[in-house]
């Protein structure tokens, strides 16, 4: 097996890691750390097995993930769905929102089949979700 240890490029260990998508070239995931107020979005160059990226996120509810093959989707803690571009960030480097925000609030996210897929968990099923930008 290969192992990954997660280090931000800051040298810290990265905890509680959350929702992963893969954007074809980088395996990017989630930190959803509550007891040290720490939340990002990190990208893994599989090639190096290391973080190369990591982007604070304002948002500390957000806890799925999904590529679409141009941007992310994640899903917030206020029952909505919101796109994230890791190439636009905000004057203090985290992420934000752009485009619209959808309603819907998901435990995990998937794109197939040209469509956007949200588990809900509290409700045991499984959503085709639709949205467009």
């Amino acid at each position: 097996k290969d192992l990954i240890y997660l280090t931000n490029s800051l040298g810290r260990s990265v905890t509680w890691p959350r929702g992963c998508a893969y954007d074809g070239k980088s395996l990017w995931f989630i930190e959803h750390d509550r007891a040290e107020e720490r939340f990002g979005l990190h990208s893994i160059n599989l090639k190096e097995s290391r973080i190369d990226r990591s982007f604070p996120l304002r948002d500390a509810g957000i806890i799925a993930l999904a590529w679409d093959g141009a941007r992310f989707w994640v899903s917030g803690p206020k029952s909505h769905l919101y796109i994230i571009d890791p190439e636009k960030t905000a004057p203090d480097g985290s992420l934000e929102a752009v485009g619209s925000i959808f309603a819907g609030g998901y435990d995990s996210l998937a794109f197939g089949n040209g469509f956007l897929w949200g588990l809900d968990k509290s409700r045991k099923r499984i959503c085709r979700i639709k949205c467009s930008e």
